[in-house]
């Protein structure tokens, strides 16, 4: 996760020692390289959505989460985002 607020909260940090699976990694400050979320939004923003035709915001939250499940099957696209980044060279 990166440092942002909601992410270090007091809340958050006691909901993942709760969760015995859950590890969590702090990513360094601005540092979007390392966040595999950043190619996402930016593959959603600039491929997925590049010509869009909605006209209101109802419309276009159903299109991104319409694209969002298209893109979550895509394996040959999961692997380019999360091998792509930064955060998979340092868990190696």
């Amino acid at each position: 996760m990166d440092r942002a607020g909601p992410h270090t909260s007091k809340a958050v940090k006691n909901h993942v020692l709760t969760r015995k699976r859950l590890h969590v990694f702090y990513l360094p400050p601005r540092s979007p390289e390392f966040n595999p979320d950043e190619k996402v939004w930016n593959h959603l923003k600039n491929q997925e959505l590049k010509a869009h035709m909605e006209r209101d915001i109802k419309g276009l939250k159903r299109l991104t989460n319409k694209k969002l499940k298209k893109m979550s099957l895509d394996e040959k696209l999961l692997k380019w985002i999360f091998l792509g980044s930064r955060v998979a060279k340092l868990m190696n």
